[in-house]
């Protein structure tokens, strides 16, 4: 009887199975972007950090939904801006990581700006899309329509298209060093 790690079918999947990398120290770990490109190990103190965030997460809810005073003229619908603009913040931030890591990806050839890139942009369209929902849902009860072609909201969902697309790119390209190019550069000029 032959072992997993003899049988041809596992032999011919080992080969074809994408090298991962292997950070100094020859630690390699599965757990996500940071840990596989940087090294990195779990310490006592994220996870005391983990605990702050939750903690800190829970308040602001706390303090957004329930202790926070009625707004006069848009009443209890204006909650929703508690949520809306740092998902929009974010949003930005992550395609701003975006064009940053992919211009370090061109200037120093490392794969892992351009996992970083492709990570904020998987961020930032998922935090696109929320932005555009919660601001439909605002705009539904307070102008009485779910989308008004206002700059603001067609440049946002202008900004949604062209992240999708880059994602589109990504899939389409692979992992190969020229489909990160071509990622960077669309990244670049988006």
């Amino acid at each position: 009887m032959q072992s997993a790690t003899q049988h041809p079918a596992h032999k011919a999947a080992a080969k074809a199975a994408p090298m991962e990398y292997t950070p100094p120290g020859g630690r390699s770990s599965a757990a996500g972007v940071f840990d596989v490109a940087w090294g990195y190990t779990r310490r006592y103190g994220e996870y005391a950090l983990g605990a702050a965030t939750l903690l800190g997460i829970l308040l602001t809810i706390w303090a957004a939904f329930i202790y926070a005073p009625r707004e006069l003229v848009e009443g209890e619908v204006q909650r929703i801006f508690y949520v809306h603009v740092p998902i929009a913040w974010l949003s930005y931030l992550a395609f701003f990581f975006v064009f940053v890591a992919s211009i370090l990806y061109l200037w120093r050839r490392d794969e892992r700006w351009d996992w970083f890139a492709r990570a904020n942009a998987e961020i930032g369209a998922v935090f696109t899309t929320l932005v555009l929902i919660t601001g439909s849902i605002w705009g539904k009860s307070f102008w009485g329509a779910w989308w008004v072609w206002d700059a603001r909201l067609t440049t946002t969902l202008g900004l949604w298209f062209i992240y999708v697309v880059y994602l589109v790119i990504r899939s389409y390209t692979g992992r190969t060093a020229k489909g990160a190019r071509f990622a960077a550069v669309y990244g670049i000029l988006s």
